[in-house]
């Protein structure tokens, strides 16, 4: 029980948790000392060598104030003609911490609480039904202090004593500010053995501290750690004691669990703020600075978590969940969090849907809160917020998606193109005025033929023949969010250089053009299913001139890379987007669920109706791990690459969003799709996010593409060797018969758990963490499958790819969930037992879905229908339509 550490007990007795480690004030101990010391430690002292003997003479004349003389006076004799050895204090001979420690476990419990039922882990053989913590007995009667995380939310839990004694307790005090609780046990009138509580005040920095619990469910633990500081305070949610020191904060009285009162114990309420005093406070800038220089170290790229496992390797750092790492970035977030809401509160989406436009009013307020310059930095008059941040403030702002979206291109393409790729002169030009809202930013990009083909634009940029440093950008571009408002386009254009032959090289770059430049021509808005007042509209170029210097962002051809990391920022913030639509969503259906009644019961004790609401809330907290374990990776490197991770993440969360809009559709009734009706505008507005920058399709499709690529590489002998059966017989022969076993067989035979994910989690979720090993193996399996079935035709078996791309998205959300859960596990979140619960379920139900996905792939067309469907479709096309008759027709 190590929170526990901080609470001391009385020096006087035994029972201490903070025995001085040089005390030698205490005359019970240096009596002991002239008495009892054997004749064969005198002779084990003779062997020593003589560094040995010096320093334990330097020990024995710091801790008696007398000065060290240069050289010893005689082997092993002082001015007083005794052995050294014996002045050596008593706490140096012997093990002190192992005696009080038989001293205090006896009065250490072992707290079981029971967690709620859980039908579904049925299949799994290890007990998963209790949590653990620690605690201890306080009085004779069976009062026990424990933490209040461990004990939330529950009136009876079970009580292990030291000597194998078994209780039922009763909670009867829970203080969660203090972290605190109070348990009471019938001892039926026997006498338990009990420590004091002792007085924090007389403690002195450097002293020794035992703490003696039941941490991470092992049983009776020792740590042996030192007061560090008297004064010190730490964040709120940041433990006492650390791996390598404890630190005592002030003291306060808490009645309500004072047995008597001469008893206190240390509590986190008016401790001194880190923004008030101490060295921290007068250096505070340069620390945040310095801590978020660590976050990017040199050249630090990270590795490609999700592109490596589809050669069964994975990189266990991921599991260890990002956070915040600074005081200030927390107290940031919980401030722009409280303004946003009140925000978003005083919209009124209605009057956005029938004027199909945003109020002035609306931009205002926004650039009143800085919302157009939440990743400027400060210099630039801007927030200066880490994608996390960011990411965290998108979500709060997605209750109004319209408002939500255009902010979202103005960030993520405007925005962030200056920050990463702008040269010095184009950032200090742009970002100020962006920051204050008087330059709005959007990306021109799609087009009318070319779809989700970026490569197949027809926008070209070619060299003026006056001036070799102007290009002239012609072209067409379609669907431009907040055409009609902003003033600065980020074009995508296909840019023409003329070589030493008179042959053009197509190469992609990106350029800023002015709303008021000579030919720029802009379309009324358009109107959509959803997203009113977006601002969509088509915009003309025609003979726009541009400066390379002052416009181009970038090398010129540099575009296609630009584009392809910019779509990582865009896909991670629109899946933030998501979970704050999911959050609001599930707000609205539980209070339907709540107040509504059905058959004479209320919705919400309706099997069929909590099935709903329990995807809904797994489905948000899976997109919300993932989300922001992207953005943490963003934060943490330099270079991030989170190509495959990012295109995960927002196919995920904008499928699951709009799923879980039917779903509370459904719990609503016909309610829910009149006009106006928060659902009904809920779903037409999320409804076009999944086709934003590139469909989900497509991007299923890109996303296994470039898993598969990263594979060929190194299985490319073995693929080789599989689909030349006649040079190489004795492969393909192995090769068959291993095919020829069942499915069960071919996945479960060779499997071994040689990651050891188990040990990067919290003991409680080692199952998961096995789920996700298997599933990393089965991956392997698959993608050896499907390039030796395919080989070079494997990009035009559509229906393989969509498998692997399925199965990798389940690894990338079973990844999150496990870190996010371990962590808030580990450190007492609220609610955490919630999460850790369903990190179980839907680590199992991912398995199957995995284990189905890899049997359809190891079977042939025919068995797994995909044949017949593409002859179907077909048959369909030829027709040009639905070609079965009515079953009204005759033919007689």
């Amino acid at each position: 029980m190590y929170r526990f550490a901080r609470i001391l007990f009385n020096r006087q007795k035994y029972s201490s948790f903070y025995i001085p480690l040089l005390s030698t004030r205490n005359e019970q101990y240096s009596n002991k000392i002239n008495s009892s010391i054997p004749f064969t430690l005198l002779l084990a002292t003779s062997s020593l060598s003589f560094y040995e003997i010096f320093k334990r003479y330097r020990l024995y004349a710091l801790s008696n104030n007398e000065p060290i003389p240069s050289t010893p006076k005689g082997p092993l004799i002082v001015d007083n003609q005794k052995p050294l050895i014996e002045k050596v204090p008593y706490s140096k001979q012997y093990n002190f911490i192992a005696d009080v420690v038989e001293h205090v476990a006896p009065a250490v419990v072992h707290i079981e609480v029971d967690l709620e039922s859980m039908p579904y882990f049925g299949h799994f053989n290890s007990s998963i039904g209790t949590t653990n913590g620690s605690g201890f007995i306080i009085n004779e009667t069976g009062l026990i202090l424990t933490n209040a995380h461990v004990v939330r939310n529950k009136k009876h839990v079970k009580i292990k004593l030291a000597d194998g004694q078994r209780f039922t307790g009763t909670v009867e005090h829970v203080d969660m500010v203090a972290d605190l609780a109070v348990v009471q046990i019938d001892s039926k009138q026997q006498k338990l053995p009990y420590l004091n509580l002792g007085d924090s005040d007389k403690i002195r920095a450097g002293e020794h501290c035992i703490a003696v619990g039941s941490p991470l469910a092992l049983s009776s633990t020792v740590t042996s750690e030192f007061v560090s500081n008297e004064n010190s305070s730490t964040d709120d949610d940041e433990p006492y004691l650390t791996k390598s020191n404890i630190t005592k904060p002030n003291k306060e009285i808490i009645e309500q669990v004072r047995p008597t009162s001469e008893e206190s114990i240390i509590t986190r309420k008016d401790r001194p703020r880190l923004e008030e005093e101490g060295l921290e406070y007068e250096y505070k800038d340069e620390l945040d600075a310095l801590r978020r220089k660590e976050r990017l170290t040199v050249d630090s790229t990270n590795t490609q978590y999700m592109t490596i496992v589809f050669n069964g390797e994975f990189d266990r750092d991921i599991l260890t969940y990002p956070e915040l790492l600074t005081k200030s970035e927390s107290t940031q977030m919980n401030t722009l969090c409280e303004r946003l809401k009140k925000f978003t509160d005083s919209i009124d989406r209605n009057k956005i849907e029938r004027d199909n436009h945003i109020d002035k009013d609306i931009y205002k307020e926004m650039c009143k809160l800085k919302l157009h310059g939440l990743i400027i930095p400060e210099e630039f008059n801007g927030l200066s917020l880490n994608s996390q941040l960011s990411v965290r403030m998108f979500e709060e702002l997605a209750v109004s998606p319209t408002i939500t979206t255009q902010l979202l291109a103005h960030t993520e393409y405007g925005v962030r193109s200056l920050l990463v790729y702008g040269t010095d002169e184009q950032q200090r030009y742009y970002l100020p005025e962006m920051a204050t809202g008087n330059m709005i930013a959007t990306a021109c990009i799609t087009e009318a033929h070319s779809g989700s083909d970026i490569r197949n634009i027809e926008t070209t940029a070619t060299v003026s023949n006056t001036d070799p440093n102007t290009y002239i950008i012609n072209g067409k571009k379609m669907w431009v969010t907040n055409g009609l408002n902003a003033n600065v386009f980020l074009v995508y254009c296909k840019t023409k250089e003329r070589h030493t032959s008179d042959d053009y090289d197509d190469r992609f770059s990106f350029f800023l053009v002015h709303r008021d430049m000579p030919g720029v021509n802009i379309s009324p808005p358009i109107s959509t299913l959803g997203l009113r007042g977006l601002g969509l509209t088509h915009i003309e170029f025609k003979d726009v001139k541009v400066n390379v210097a002052h416009h181009s962002i970038g090398q010129l051809g540099e575009g296609l890379n630009i584009l392809r990391n910019l779509h990582g920022y865009v896909r991670t913030t629109l899946s933030g987007m998501c979970v704050g639509v999911g959050k609001r969503l599930i707000q609205l259906a539980s209070e339907r669920a709540i107040q509504r009644e059905s058959f004479s019961r209320r919705l919400m004790d309706q099997g069929l109706i909590q099935k709903r609401l329990f995807h809904m809330e797994i489905d948000t907290y899976t997109m919300e791990s993932m989300t922001y374990l992207t953005s943490g990776i963003l934060d943490s490197f330099s270079m991030p690459v989170i190509s495959i991770e990012s295109a995960l993440t927002k196919i995920f969360a904008t499928d699951r969003l709009y799923r879980l809009a039917n779903d509370c559709l459904e719990i609503f009734g016909v309610e829910g799709i009149e006009i106006g009706h928060p659902v009904e505008q809920y779903l037409r507005d999320i409804r076009p996010w999944s086709m934003f920058d590139v469909p989900n399709d497509v991007l299923r499709l890109l996303t296994a593409w470039e898993g598969v690529m990263s594979v060929s590489t190194v299985i490319h002998d073995f693929v080789r060797k599989i689909r030349n059966p006649i040079h190489f017989p004795g492969t393909k022969l192995r090769h068959l018969l291993t095919s020829w076993t069942t499915q069960a067989q071919a996945m479960r035979a060779p499997f071994t758990f040689k990651h050891d994910l188990w040990e990067k989690v919290h003991p409680s979720l080692g199952i998961p963490a096995k789920d996700l090993e298997y599933a990393i193996f089965v991956l392997r399996n698959v993608t050896k499958e499907t390039l030796t079935k395919s080989g070079r035709d494997i990009i035009d078996n559509q229906l393989y790819l969509r498998r692997l791309s399925e199965i990798v998205m389940e690894i990338f959300a079973m990844t999150a969930m496990l870190g996010r859960s371990s962590r808030a596990y580990s450190i007492g979140l609220k609610n955490c037992e919630h999460e850790t619960e369903m990190t179980f379920l839907y680590c199992k139900h991912a398995r199957l879905r995995i284990d189905r996905f890899a049997k359809e792939v190891h079977e042939h067309g025919y068995r797994t229908g995909d044949e017949h469907l593409q002859h179907l479709a077909k048959r369909m096309l030829i027709a040009k339509g639905y070609p079965i008759t009515t079953p009204l027709e005759r033919t007689y």
